[in-house]
């Protein structure tokens, strides 16, 4: 009976420590762990625990560089314009660099963000400041002022190996790469020294906004994304609460949300066979919407491929529904009255309005970061196969499903958002739901081996992938000895 007591204690020891400190532990702390654990005579109930909750610590530990990053940078972002150091604009471009820009476009490898670009980048502006004596602005980072000169006399201002330099020097250039797209091509209102007609500048805004890769949100991000704008003044609070669900559900760029109407509403068509799970849905001829919408803006409006089609679920239907007739809309008015400019800023905030950043706690939070999540869904839900997020998404070429969102999402969260948020996958994609509701049942000895062992395989991808060659070689030499 002693014995069978610490046993349990050990057994608890154990889940704690994984549940409370899993994510600060190294990598060979975790490895030593999970030899102690396969050793110290728990049940298989209690080794299959630990193991779910040790291979939950190992992929965070690999994959948290860029959330470090991200966090320092606000953090730094924030540090700046509290000691009067750069103004509000320029924190705004700062943050949609560092937080959002970076991480997921630029640099491919999150410890080469953490490691090197956001102090990189922190050491830079602190130069800069030094050598003018004022705050920086916007025209701070103009390609007159921000010059190649700049950049050099800051190498030469570091010590080091010429290694380190040379990092430095790729970084700050990839850096004048993207502002010369946003400035000179993209025209932003941010750049004050160059000025461009109204609509002009609005087409722009809206054209970047659309570039902008966000991240794969978790199911409890979005509900406290709503939950937040439920939480505004109304209209406010249902015409946000619209936009966000119509993102979430149907993976529309944020421009096409604008695009819907009553009518479009009123002449939807009910379906309960064009999902995998047999759910009811509303079905909405999508592509002739944007045509329309194109005509009437005299040729333009974004230029990419929306889907043919998009599916709504019932509850988002009514709460549509019920918008309409309370804001009295006209039938061909658009529903989501407010303009790209205005969710950005409701997003981001500026002055004396808090953004949605600050309130919901999410620092790199985006319009797209709805359709990321959607499109990486769709994927992982329909058995990896691109084909399908490029039909219901509005995607030309397979490469860019490929690139963004094959590996951002495990297939039960995938799964769990597919069903929360009412996402419609199409029918032909069943059985790859049932194989993922599959691997929710209990497993033999052998397969949780099995599994266990694809799954450091992928770690170990993907620690290749991101340059840590050190991870790599412990966890090769782990595998090798047998998980000793």
């Amino acid at each position: 009976m002693a014995a069978e007591k610490e046993e349990r204690k050990d057994y608890e020891y154990y889940r704690q420590l994984l549940r409370e400190r899993g994510e600060e532990l190294s990598v060979e702390e975790l490895l030593n762990l999970k030899y102690e654990i396969s050793t110290a005579g728990f049940t298989k109930s209690q080794v299959s625990s630990l193991i779910s909750g040790y291979l939950g610590a190992l992929l965070t530990n690999l994959t948290n560089y860029k959330d470090r990053g991200v966090t320092e940078a606000g953090m730094a972002i924030g540090r700046f314009v509290k000691a009067n150091k750069i103004d509000e604009d320029l924190a705004m471009l700062l943050s949609d660099y560092l937080t959002v820009e970076a991480p997921t476009n630029i640099y491919g490898s999150g410890a080469t963000f953490s490691r090197y670009v956001v102090p990189g980048f922190i050491s830079f502006i602190e130069f800069l400041y030094e050598r003018k004596r004022k705050k920086l602005t916007v025209s701070s980072l103009s390609a007159k002022e921000l010059s190649k000169t700049e950049i050099t006399m800051f190498l030469l201002s570091k010590s080091g190996k010429e290694k380190t330099r040379e990092t430095y020097r790729k970084i700050l250039n990839k850096f004048r790469g993207w502002l010369d797209e946003v400035f000179a091509e993209q025209g932003l209102p941010l750049r004050a020294f160059t000025r461009v007609k109204p609509r002009e500048e609005s087409k722009a805004l809206e054209v970047a906004i659309e570039s902008r890769h966000g991240r794969v949100l978790t199911a409890k991000e979005i509900n406290t994304v709503l939950g937040t704008v439920r939480g505004m003044k109304y209209p406010a609070n249902e015409t946000y609460s619209i936009f966000f669900r119509l993102m979430t559900v149907t993976g529309l760029r944020p421009v096409h949300t604008l695009v819907l109407t009553p009518t479009d509403i009123e002449t939807a068509v009910v379906t309960d066979t064009d999902d995998a799970l047999g759910r009811m849905f509303y079905k909405i001829r999508f592509w002739d919407l944007v045509k329309k919408a194109k005509e009437a803006e005299k040729g333009w409006i974004h230029g990419k491929l929306p889907p043919d089609y998009i599916y709504l679920p019932t509850s988002l239907m009514k709460l549509i529904e019920e918008y309409i007739v309370q804001q009295d809309i006209s039938a061909h008015e658009s529903i989501i009255s407010i303009s790209l400019n205005t969710i950005e800023n409701a997003i981001k905030g500026g002055g004396r309005t808090v953004g949605l950043r600050k309130k919901t706690g999410i620092t790199d939070l985006t319009p797209t970061c709805f359709r990321d999540t959607w499109a990486s869904v769709i994927y992982v839900c329909s058995g990896a196969q691109s084909e399908a997020v490029m039909e219901a998404g509005g995607w030309r070429e397979s490469k860019t499903v490929l690139k963004h969102y094959r590996t951002h999402i495990m297939p039960l969260q995938a799964l769990t958002l597919l069903k929360e948020f009412e996402i419609r996958l199409p029918p032909a994609y069943g059985d790859a739901v049932k194989t993922i509701e599959a691997g929710m049942k209990p497993k033999t000895e052998l397969e949780q081996q099995r599994e266990l062992n694809a799954v450091e395989d992928t770690i170990i991808a993907m620690a290749e992938k991101m340059g840590m060659m050190d991870v790599v070689v412990a966890l090769k030499k782990h595998k090798e000895g047998g998980g000793k």
